[in-house]
């Protein structure tokens, strides 16, 4: 694989630049110096501040899908780092923060207040899927 590639694939992953060298060394044997990564990053325009948001519409999309999904229970820094690795999108944790409050609201008020909703199961028939419920007695 290519260096840049390898290095824009840790770098969305959220991997320091330390990380990275050592993955680099470690991994992928390419032994290289913390300034030549500093300059390359620099020169693949990646930087972690004032960084130009994804679309707003793009974003919104996505929520929307995520919440029709097994995802609806996530909170926001869930929510908001699922965008960054499964789509490959940059936005802000308190973009996020407020779409969810206006796309969600009765979610995000139980978010707040911690009365969660539990997952349902839908299951084809008894003794289809095993679960085990923790903290039941049967008496």
């Amino acid at each position: 694989m290519h260096r840049n590639i390898i290095i824009v694939r840790y770098w969305r992953q959220q991997k320091t630049i330390l990380v990275i060298l050592a993955y680099l060394r470690l991994k992928h044997h390419v032994v290289v110096g913390l300034t030549w990564l500093k300059k390359r990053l620099s020169a693949l325009g990646l930087k972690r501040r004032n960084v130009v948001e994804t679309r707003l519409t793009l974003v919104h999309q996505a929520i929307k899908n995520e919440l029709q999904t097994s995802n609806c229970c996530l909170g926001y820094r869930s929510i908001w780092r699922l965008l960054q690795m499964k789509y490959g999108y940059t936005i802000k944790r308190s973009t996020v923060m407020m779409l969810l409050a206006v796309m969600d609201p009765v979610g995000s008020r139980l978010h707040k207040v911690k009365r969660l909703t539990r997952r349902t199961y839908v299951n084809k028939g008894p003794n289809w899927c095993w679960h085990h419920i923790v903290g039941t007695t049967t008496s």
